[in-house]
C-alpha cells in the first residue's frame, strides 16, 4: 500500500539495442506513458517513477527499431512518503496566493476528519500577520476531496474553524475569516476513504 519509486533496468542484462515504457490506467497496455527510455545506460534502458499505491504499472520491453534478444528485467524500489503526512512535517503557507499539488494516496490515515472519515490525510499550516478573509480550494482535484481548517492550541488545532465535502462537485473549498498572528491548520483528506491528487 505504499508508493514507491521505482526502477526498471534492463542495464547489463541484454546484448541488443533495448527499450522500455511503463504505463498506466485502463487495461493492459495502458493509456498513458508514465516513463520511457532507449538508451540510459549504453544502447540499454532503465527508467525510474513514481507508482502509487493501488495503481496498476505495465511494463514493456521491446527493442529499438527491429532489435530483439533475451533480457533479464531487474525492478527495486524505494518506498516515498507524502513530505507533510502528519504535523510536525505540516507545510507551512507563508503568503498568499498560494498553490501546492500533491497526493494523498502517498499519506497515513492518522486521524478521524470533521466528517467523521478515516481517510489518508496531510497538513499545512497559515499564520498571517493581518487580519483577513480566505478561500482554500481543492476544486481541481482528481478524487472526492475533503477540506478542514482548525487552530487554537497544538496541530491539528483544538478548534474547528471551517470543514467542507462537496462544494465543487465531489470536490472541496472553504472560506474562513483569518484572525492575525494565529496559527491555522489545514488538514486536506478524502471522503470515506478516498484518496488521490490534488
Amino acid at each position: 500500500t505504499d508508493c514507491q519509486t521505482v526502477t526498471v533496468s534492463l542495464c547489463g542484462t541484454t546484448c541488443f539495442d533495448s527499450a522500455i515504457e511503463v504505463r498506466t490506467r485502463g487495461g493492459c497496455p495502458g493509456f498513458t506513458t508514465v516513463a520511457c527510455n532507449d538508451n540510459a545506460c549504453g544502447s540499454q534502458a532503465e527508467v525510474s517513477f513514481a507508482a502509487v499505491a493501488g495503481q496498476t504499472c505495465y511494463v514493456i520491453v521491446h527493442g529499438s527499431a527491429t532489435s530483439r534478444g533475451a533480457y533479464t528485467l531487474n525492478i527495486s524500489s524505494a518506498t516515498v512518503f507524502s513530505p507533510n503526512d502528519d504535523c510536525d512535517h505540516a507545510i507551512d503557507i507563508s503568503s498568499l496566493p498560494y498553490s501546492h499539488s500533491g497526493d494523498t494516496r502517498c499519506a497515513d490515515a492518522s486521524r478521524t476528519s470533521c466528517g467523521g472519515y478515516n481517510a489518508r490525510d496531510v497538513y499545512y499550516t497559515f499564520t498571517s500577520p493581518t487580519c483577513l478573509q480566505v478561500q482554500l480550494s481543492l476544486c481541481a482535484s482528481s478524487y472526492d476531496t475533503h477540506i478542514e481548517v482548525r487552530a487554537a492550541g497544538r496541530c491539528p488545532g483544538d478548534m474547528l474553524i471551517a470543514c467542507n465535502d462537496d462544494l465543487c462537485g465531489l470536490q472541496s473549498s472553504v472560506f474562513f475569516s483569518v484572525v492575525e498572528n494565529v496559527p491555522y491548520y489545514i488538514i486536506v483528506s478524502g471522503f470515506g476513504v478516498s484518496a488521490g491528487s490534488y
